[in-house]
């Protein structure tokens, strides 16, 4: 049975905190075969909670670490032993994939830098995520500088645009200056591994934190290249289109977008006054940006005395672009979210009373149905069954290994 489009791509994880384990998250929902590469002690993001119980947190098996760690297989290596280093250097020649997320110099520093890996395989697709990209590619004046999702989102602009009206500024609620460029370097190592379907060749992925952020912030930079303005907060405005914003009923909060002039005439009608769509004032999209206030009055006044609920059938009913401003527990109980299963049941550890939720994959396809999310390891779960079922290594060598303390396993690769 296929467990996705990756079925066969095996894929060795370096990664920690949130952008590289997000990158091998999607490369493990699309079906590639994840090894979670761990030294003793485990991920420090296993602390990060939140925990279901006290069992969750004797196991190490918190909500950050399942939710990005889910279907991957765990191996505990000590990386800093040569031994470590020699077996990751075996198991290399068998793999596609190469993810980490360290900082520039760490994995030399581990003898297992590109250049190291690639000679052991020349297929091998190697992909990194740093704050400011590698030199291996345009090089950086940064390449040892870490740096955090908080960080990124202020140095990137992202939260120069964020806020409210009033010019105080915010991070973005999740943490895209991790996700956003995780997602990117998943996409870069999907077009690496095509480049090898041609050429035969694997090669150096570079993904910067930054680079991302700027990437995912192209409205703010092209309308400063054309009008010299300096894109500031707004609040839920859009600079070019009103409205656009959120907007409070009686009994909780929906947003509405109006981007051409057609829209704008949809919503003069849902709210019953249709002799707007055509008024001087609002007729055009440059018009409603410049009496922006006057629109906001409006739909405030016709909103507040109604229901969300009832605010939403009348928008709808219209064909107007509109949403509820939804909590986690709106989601929870949207039945669109099931039909798309993005919400999913994992057990939190082994033999948990219940089961806890995460989200889905996002991504589906018609052929290849995408991996049946489990569980994430604990920490060398799957160090046997990895060496020998995936790299084809006997007991006794695995015995040697453990009793080396070269592997470990789940019972003894905690520190």
């Amino acid at each position: 049975m296929t467990t996705g489009p990756l079925e066969g791509i095996r894929v060795l994880d370096f990664t920690r905190f949130l952008a590289g384990p997000y990158a091998t998250m999607l490369l493990s929902d699309l079906g590639a075969d994840v090894v979670k590469i761990e030294e003793p002690g485990g991920d420090h993001t296993r602390t990060s909670g939140p925990y279901l119980d006290a069992a969750t947190r004797d196991q190490d098996m918190g909500g950050f670490f399942n939710s990005l760690n889910r279907s991957k297989k765990g191996i505990c290596i000590d990386l800093k032993s040569a031994e470590g280093r020699a077996l990751v250097l075996e198991l290399v020649k068998q793999v596609d994939v190469v993810v980490e997320n360290f900082r520039g110099g760490v994995m030399e520093k581990y003898g297992l830098a590109y250049e190291t890996l690639a000679e052991a395989n020349p297929r091998l697709v190697y992909a990194s995520i740093r704050g400011f990209g590698d030199k291996r590619t345009l090089g950086t004046a940064f390449p040892e500088r870490p740096t955090v999702d908080l960080l990124v989102q202020a140095i990137s602009g992202i939260m120069s645009i964020t806020g409210s009206a009033d010019g105080q500024v915010y991070k973005v609620g999740p943490g895209v200056g991790d996700i956003f460029p995780g997602a990117l370097c998943t996409v870069g190592i999907l077009a690496a591994l095509q480049s090898r379907e041609r050429t035969g060749e694997g090669q150096y992925v570079d993904t910067s934190m930054y680079d991302a952020m700027l990437s995912l912030c192209e409205r703010m930079l092209y309308q400063h290249s054309y009008t010299g303005d300096i894109p500031r907060p707004m609040g839920n405005a859009h600079p070019f289109s009103a409205p656009y914003t959120v907007y409070p009923a009686n009994d909780g909060q929906f947003v509405v977008a109006a981007p051409n002039d057609k829209f704008w005439r949809r919503i003069a009608t849902a709210i019953g006054q249709p002799e707007l769509g055509t008024d001087v004032r609002f007729a055009t999209r440059a018009a409603r940006r410049d009496h922006r206030e006057e629109i906001d009055e409006i739909m405030r006044a016709w909103a507040i005395t109604r229901s969300r609920t009832a605010v939403l059938e009348a928008l709808l009913a219209n064909q107007v672009l509109a949403a509820p401003v939804n909590d986690a527990a709106d989601i929870f109980a949207d039945p669109e979210v099931q039909t798309r299963r993005m919400l999913v049941d994992i057990e939190p550890y082994p033999g948990a009373t219940r089961k806890v939720k995460i989200a889905g994959t996002p991504i589906k396809f018609s052929r290849t149905p995408t991996r049946t999310l489990e569980r994430g390891p604990l920490v060398g779960e799957h160090s046997r069954d990895v060496l020998s079922r995936l790299f084809g290594m006997s007991n006794a060598q695995i015995d040697g290994l453990e009793e080396r303390g070269v592997v470990s396993g789940p019972a003894t690769g905690k520190a």
